[in-house]
C-alpha cells in the first residue's frame, strides 16, 4: 500500500506582467511512499523541525511541533533575501527534506503548469486535470507492482475539494468498469496542520519544485518576484535529485512516462528536460538571468507570497 501525498503551489490567475507577485506557473504534485516507511519519516521530519527551530521547538510539546507549520513559501522568501544565514538555513532544510525522501523510498509526481502571458486560466481545470493525470500515473506504477493506492490532498475549501476529485470518483464507478482499480478510494482531504506528510509535500512542492519551474520557465521575467535569480540554485542544487525520485515508468516507445511532466504554454521552445538539466536552457535566458544577479531583488514589502 502507498501514500500519497498532494499539494499546489501558484495559482490559476492571468500572467500580468505589470504585477510583481503575478505567479508564472502553477504546480500541482507531491509524493508516495510505501505505507510501512510513513511513520519512520513523519518521525525524521518532527526531528528535522526540532533541529532546524531549537529556541520554539526544542522542549515543545509533541503536539505543537506537530502544529508549527515550516511552508515552502518561507522558504523562498529567504532565499530571494540578501542574508547568506537565511539562504543556508533554508537550503539546509531543504536538502535534508530530500533526503528523508531517498531515505523512506519516497517517489515524486508532479504536473508543472507554465502559463502564457496575459491568458486566462481556468483554476479549477488545471487543478483537477492534474489530479486525473497524477492518478492516471500511478494506477500505471500500482499495477506493475500489484499494490494500492491512497491520495491524501490538502484541503482547500469544500466547494474546491468536492470539484477536484468528482471526475476520479466518476471514472471509478463507471459502468464500463473502473480504470483506476489501484486507487483504493477517491482522493481523500488532509489539513497540514495535522497530517506531517503534507507539510512535507508542501515543502517539496512549494519549497523546490516551483521555484525551479519558475527559474526555468520564467526567469527571463523583470521584476517578477518568483522570477528571482537566487532559484537557479534551487534547480541547480535539487532537481537531478529530484529526477532519480520520480514515479515514473518506461513506455513502449522507450519514452518515460509520468514523474514530473511540464506544460508549457509560454515557451514551447523549453521542455520539461530542461527543469533538470541547466545547460538546456537557451544561453540567452541564462545571461539574462546571471544579469539579474546583479541587480537589487524586486522589492517584497506588502506583497502576499503564493502558498
Amino acid at each position: 500500500m502507498y501514500l500519497c501525498y498532494v499539494d499546489e503551489s501558484g495559482d490559476g490567475g492571468k500572467l500580468d506582467l505589470a504585477l510583481a507577485n503575478s505567479s508564472p506557473v502553477m504546480v500541482i504534485g507531491g509524493f508516495a511512499v510505501p505505507e510501512s516507511r510513513l511513520t519512520s519519516l513523519t518521525v525524521g521530519f518532527l526531528e528535522l523541525k526540532r533541529t532546524f527551530n531549537p529556541s520554539e521547538l526544542g522542549n515543545a510539546e509533541l503536539i505543537d511541533v506537530v502544529r508549527h507549520e515550516i511552508k515552502g513559501s518561507n522558504f523562498r522568501k529567504d532565499i530571494r533575501s540578501s542574508s547568506r544565514s537565511r539562504q543556508r538555513r533554508a537550503h539546509g532544510f531543504l536538502d535534508k527534506t530530500l533526503r528523508l525522501l531517498e531515505e523512506h523510498e519516497g517517489r515524486i509526481m508532479a504536473r508543472v503548469l507554465v502559463k502564457a502571458v496575459g491568458e486566462a486560466n481556468s483554476e479549477t481545470s488545471m487543478y483537477a486535470g492534474s489530479v486525473r493525470a497524477l492518478c492516471a500515473n500511478l494506477q500505471q506504477y500500482l499495477h506493475t507492482c500489484d499494490s494500492q493506492a491512497l491520495l491524501i490532498l490538502d484541503s482547500r475549501n469544500p466547494k474546491k475539494n468536492a470539484g477536484n476529485v468528482h471526475g476520479i470518483t466518476v471514472q471509478k464507478f463507471d459502468k464500463a468498469g473502473d480504470p483506476l482499480p489501484g486507487i483504493a478510494e477517491s482522493p481523500v482531504f488532509g489539513h497540514s496542520d495535522t497530517h506531517l506528510a503534507l507539510q512535507i509535500a508542501d515543502v517539496l512542492i512549494s519549497g523546490i519544485l516551483y521555484p525551479a519551474a519558475c527559474h526555468t520557465y520564467a526567469g527571463d521575467l523583470t521584476g517578477n518576484v518568483h522570477s528571482h535569480s537566487g532559484f537557479a540554485e534551487v534547480r541547480d542544487r535539487y532537481m537531478d535529485r529530484v529526477r532519480k525520485l520520480q514515479l515514473r515508468l518506461e513506455g513502449q516507445d522507450a519514452k518515460w512516462q509520468g514523474g514530473v511532466v511540464v506544460s508549457n504554454r509560454r515557451h514551447v521552445e523549453r521542455t520539461g528536460a530542461m527543469l533538470f538539466n541547466s545547460a538546456r536552457i537557451p544561453a540567452q535566458a541564462r545571461e539574462s538571468a546571471a544579469s539579474t544577479r546583479q541587480s537589487p531583488s524586486a522589492p517584497e514589502a506588502g506583497l502576499p507570497v503564493l502558498l
